[in-house]
């Protein structure tokens, strides 16, 4: 017959000790749990899925340019096409060929259809615009440039910016901007707000970080005299600090933290010891920051 098995008291004290803990455990967890629900993290951004801000409106493919495009909701990428495809010599006789370009998404043709407006013109190509692909492109590229720059198959407004022109990034106001090639008035606006944030450019580069612009644009800026707005990083109060582009929640809490148990900074290297700041982060954010 089989021994029965008995534990020592010092086991059992274990036992129930390990069986306290365990509960305690369980329910700090539960609590954690109930005070920070997780929350999924957004999908990351691909030029396929950037459509925010989208508009709808009457447009001429003929006439409008990219910025145009990309507010109507299409990809920067297909809104390149369209352009190349016209600078080609082609030219959008109805409705219908605008989705024969290639990569246009049957959804995006759908949705824009009724909004299409193509301008009646007896001048016009009586050719039908083959479907666009690079390959195409480029060899039509090549038949026609010794065109004039007034072809009637490659429209381009007259108040347009032309080759070699350009405009001060730090003065330009929102009709200036408008005469940039690929800026329309929804991208003008956007330009005059980010510099409004920043405090002024301090070169072309920084029109990137200006969601969906296209990278052609700054090929048509200069940066003039025009100086900086300076932050003033020892007497901005939080709010105004985190207006700025280039400061988030952690670093200004860091600043403002730092001038409360520190006091004043003297440069930025003083902030490079909090782990909210990379050198990147004071690299870009040197020319905007007064220590006053």
């Amino acid at each position: 017959m089989a021994r029965a098995s008995y534990l020592t008291p010092s086991q059992r004290r274990a036992l129930l000790v390990l069986t306290v803990v365990v509960v305690l455990v369980t329910a700090g967890a539960w609590l954690w749990r109930k005070e920070h629900p997780l929350t999924t993290p957004e999908p990351l951004q691909t030029e396929e899925t950037a459509k925010a801000d989208i508009e709808l409106f009457p447009f001429d493919p003929n006439t409008a340019d990219s910025a145009t495009f990309v507010r109507l909701g299409l990809t920067p990428r297909i809104a390149g096409r369209i352009c190349h495809y016209r600078a080609a010599g082609g030219r959008f006789r109805r409705a219908e060929d605008l989705a024969r370009i290639y990569g246009m998404d049957s959804a995006d043709y759908r949705r824009l259809r009724s909004y299409i407006q193509v301008a009646t013109d007896r001048t016009a190509h009586s050719v039908r615009p083959p479907h666009y692909n690079s390959q195409s492109f480029h060899n039509s590229r090549s038949s026609h440039n010794s065109q004039s720059a007034h072809n009637p198959f490659t429209p381009y407004p007259s108040y347009k910016l032309r080759r070699g022109e350009r405009l001060d990034l730090n003065t330009a106001d929102s009709a200036a901007l408008l005469r940039v090639p690929g800026v329309g008035p929804y991208f003008a606006h956007r330009i005059v707000r980010y510099r409004e944030l920043l405090g002024g450019f301090v070169s072309t580069a920084q029109l990137r970080e200006i969601k969906n612009l296209p990278d052609s644009v700054a090929m048509w800026f200069r940066i003039g005299a025009a100086e900086v707005r300076p932050l003033q990083l020892n007497r901005a109060p939080f709010r105004e600090l985190l207006r700025h582009p280039y400061l988030n929640y952690e670093q200004v809490k860091a600043i403002v933290n730092y001038r409360e148990c520190q006091g004043y900074l003297q440069t930025l290297q003083e902030l490079s010891l909090s782990e909210a700041f990379t050198p990147v982060d004071l690299e870009r954010l040197t020319p905007y920051v007064s220590f006053e």
